[in-house]
């Protein structure tokens, strides 16, 4: 109609195989001098690497932002009965997270027992079972590794992976694709974790990883000074 030359947008195509793509479209229009348009340049870029660098920068600011606020909530908070619920609220909140919950440690049942939960399906972990046991099938999930052998624990494909096998059930329906469990430690004895459900594995990519373990050293180190 002559109104414009050229426009631009982006737009997804699927794949046989059903994957997408992100592309950005560019499109021209060239005219013959009396104005009729003589024929169309259009290209078509994938930009799958950009959009995830802009997902990246995205998940990362947010996580910037949990931290922030649990370290702001440490210097108010007195006891882990104040801190844990707001914790657990900042990782769904500010840091994306689908569900956070902390567990604390029963030393005579290895059981770990939410103490604390927010986000989505929270009320399914007070109908299933966590243990530190390692011959228990509910101790071999990121939970009961994470407190049993001291450190982080990440599954990224948490549908697929043996680990998690009792729960697989329940995490198809709620869209759990990787979980992250931390241990929480207070004066150098493991009494519980701090446990992140995502919607994918690259959730928890190197920089989200260091944040999140920066994240349970100062819950930690506030653990401590709450009992002293």
């Amino acid at each position: 109609s002559g109104e414009i030359d050229a426009y631009s947008l982006e737009k997804r195509f699927i794949r046989k195989d059903g994957g997408v793509v992100p592309t950005a479209i560019d499109v021209k229009c060239v005219r013959q001098a009396d104005g009729v348009p003589e024929y169309f340049i259009a290209t078509v870029q994938d930009i799958t690497e950009r959009k995830l660098a802009e997902q990246r920068i995205h998940r990362l600011t947010r996580m910037y932002s949990a931290l922030s606020e649990c370290n702001q909530a440490i210097v108010r908070c007195t006891s882990h009965e104040e801190l844990f619920p707001q914790v657990c609220r900042f990782a769904v909140d500010y840091g994306g997270m689908k569900l956070a919950w902390i567990g604390l440690l029963e030393k005579d049942t290895q059981l770990v027992r939410p103490v604390a939960t927010f986000g989505e399906d929270a009320d399914y972990l007070q109908r299933t079972q966590g243990s530190a046991d390692a011959e228990s099938p509910f101790g071999k999930g990121a939970t009961g590794t994470a407190i049993r052998e001291r450190r982080p624990i990440w599954i990224l494909d948490y549908l697929k992976d043996p680990r998690t096998a009792p729960w697989h059930e329940h995490a198809a329906q709620a869209g759990w694709g990787a979980v992250a469990a931390l241990p929480l430690i207070r004066h150098d004895e493991v009494i519980g974790a701090l446990v992140l459900y995502a919607a994918a594995g690259e959730t928890f990519d190197e920089e989200i990883r260091n944040l999140l373990i920066e994240m349970a050293n100062d819950i930690s180190f506030a653990l401590t000074a709450f009992a002293k």
